[in-house]
């Protein structure tokens, strides 16, 4: 018994459709979507050509995929709007099907292109976003082709998925673009913003010696060294709210000793309390509480929460910074608890609920008392459920202070993890060091160029400096330094491809390189390791952490 034709034809459309709404909702480009377009056009008009055109401003139609048609066909193709073949279709909205091009023989410009291509018949698809066709869909067929009503209905059903479809896929690309466009500007002023910051704060470093000589001098120097980081950190904000609205912050996870990444944010904090005689307690366990976690990201954590307590307790007030395991709870083994606790302005309650939104701080308006952009808790509320932890705010209301408090899970802590397994770096104390190395700097800004040299010479390296990439290659050919510090963001030649350039060089393939750059996002971070430098730090640089890299990098040379 033979199946019934109109059956199996159901079944084919049917299937195709199905193929179709899978494709397209997997599909995550535009080009992904045309393909799955083309692919049921085929099917259900029994085709061997088709493509589909968007129609511009001018009313021509203009290609954007296509199976099957010829090089000549697509540069002698005439279609518009006017064509006959065409302007129904757009009136009406509907399919139309011209089973014999003959019959346009007279009456459409493409038809000798149509015979010369062998097309014997045609079928045009409109593509509709809020009632106005903007593009269409052809399929030509190498013979005469008459379709059932099924046929036609799948094809206006096709219509109508591929136009809401490819508008969706537009949007998606166009997102994606705008996005693209939003970090590179990101990045670009990153650069632009910490690259001036740079020889600020390296000049201050170096002028902090002779801030004994005079007490006016010494004013000067803490008050551009406080303002200056300041800004540092209101730049570090914004492009780390960037990276957490893009989804873009990658953990390195490692076993750390918790206790000690405390003891160095707050340490970092201690000026500004101390200036203010905020006393800072530290209360943390007799045995060592080693959580696997990002270690810069924890030091950020803590730093924002004591950095916040700071700025809203009154001079003289007290800040408490707790580390403790949470042994009422029933988690096993139970998480780790960090709480900052201070005496200061304390929260209302009905701003309890938004401390953590972006961009809210207690107090709005212009006569606001604090400064800053709101950013802080929100950062640190990202950063800790990163971790898999949460935090909360708790206070009794104005005037009555303040508790944060952080719990993380402690998971995935091997045994042998249980030792610290990296070290930190010391904070440069002033006390001068001859390191004995040949360095190279690469930097065209003249100001972070000078500083730099005179840095460096203080620990007794002998400094080349270049301007510019392609002068850096030819005075590291000719020196072979013992130690290079980059800049990425260069006219002509970038960081990135001198030091591919280099490391093809004779003699320079393993010597240890520095990227110092403003371009301080994580994929700017993996694209100079991958380039050939042995590490990365955004600018402006923590001197003590460019002491320690140095150091670490150049041990054989030392030794």
């Amino acid at each position: 018994m033979s199946a019934d034709p109109s059956f199996s034809e159901q079944l084919r459309v049917l299937t195709s459709l199905q193929n179709l709404s899978l494709k397209l909702s997997a599909a995550l480009t535009l080009d992904e979507t045309l393909d799955a377009i083309i692919d049921a056009v085929v099917v259900i008009c029994r085709a061997e050509r088709a493509a589909i055109s968007y129609i511009n401003e001018s009313g021509e139609l203009r290609l954007l995929k296509n199976r099957g048609l010829s090089e000549e066909y697509i540069n002698d193709r005439q279609l518009t709007r006017l064509d006959p073949a065409v302007a129904g279709m757009m009136t009406t909205r509907m399919p139309l099907i011209i089973e014999d091009v003959d019959e346009f023989a007279t009456v459409s410009p493409n038809y000798p292109v149509w015979k010369k291509e062998g097309i014997a018949s045609i079928v045009t698809l409109p593509l509709v976003n809020e009632g106005e066709v903007f593009g269409v869909i052809g399929a030509g067929s190498l013979s005469a082709r008459r379709y059932s009503r099924t046929e036609t209905d799948a094809m206006a059903i096709l219509a109508t998925q591929a136009g809401a479809a490819i508008i969706n896929a537009r949007l998606l690309d166009q997102l994606r673009e705008t996005n693209k466009a939003k970090d590179d500007f990101f990045s670009t002023l990153s650069h632009e913003l910490r690259a001036p910051l740079t020889p600020i704060l390296g000049w201050t470093h170096l002028l902090k010696p002779f801030a004994g000589l005079d007490p006016l001098l010494a004013q000067g120097i803490d008050t551009i060294e406080r303002n200056a980081k300041q800004l540092s950190e209101l730049i570090k904000d914004l492009l780390d709210l960037t990276r957490i609205i893009s989804n873009k912050v990658e953990l390195e996870l490692a076993a750390t000793d918790l206790a000690e990444v405390i003891k160095t944010a707050v340490a970092q904090m201690l000026p500004q309390a101390d200036a203010r005689g905020i006393t800072v307690d530290l209360i943390l366990p007799d045995k060592p509480i080693i959580g696997r976690v990002d270690s810069t990201r924890m030091q950020q954590i803590i730093s924002n929460l004591v950095g916040n307590s700071v700025k809203f307790t009154p001079e003289g007030g007290r800040i408490s910074v707790v580390l403790k395991r949470d042994e009422e709870g029933p988690a096993i083994p139970p998480p780790v608890v960090i709480e900052v606790i201070d005496t200061g302005i304390g929260i209302g309650p009905e701003f309890l609920p938004f401390v953590f939104e972006r961009f809210t701080q207690g107090r709005e308006g212009i006569d606001r008392q604090f400064g800053g952009l709101g950013l802080g808790l929100a950062i640190t509320r990202a950063m800790v459920e990163l971790h898999g932890g949460r935090v909360t705010a708790k206070s009794d209301g104005p005037g009555h202070g303040s508790t944060f408090t952080v719990t993380l899970p402690l998971t995935g802590i091997r045994a042998e993890d249980q030792e610290e397994d990296s070290i930190e770096f010391a904070a440069d104390d002033g006390e001068t060091q001859d390191l004995g190395l040949k360095v190279l700097v690469i930097e065209d800004s003249l100001d972070t160029l000078n500083m730099m040299r005179l840095w460096l010479t203080t620990f007794g390296c002998e400094v080349w400096t270049a301007s510019e990439a392609n002068e850096g290659a030819r005075v590291a050919t000719e020196q072979r330094p013992e130690l290079i510090i980059s800049d990425i963001g260069m006219p002509r030649v970038d960081g990135y491809e001198l030091m591919r350039a280099l490391r093809k060089t004779p003699g320079l393939e393993h010597v240890p390189a520095i990227a110092l750059t403003g371009y301080a996002r994580d994929e700017d971070r993996e694209l100079a390791l991958a380039a050939g430098y042995n590490a990365h730090i955004s600018k402006p640089a923590n001197m003590g952490r460019l002491l320690y890299l140095i150091k670490k990098l150049t041990r054989d040379k030392q030794s």
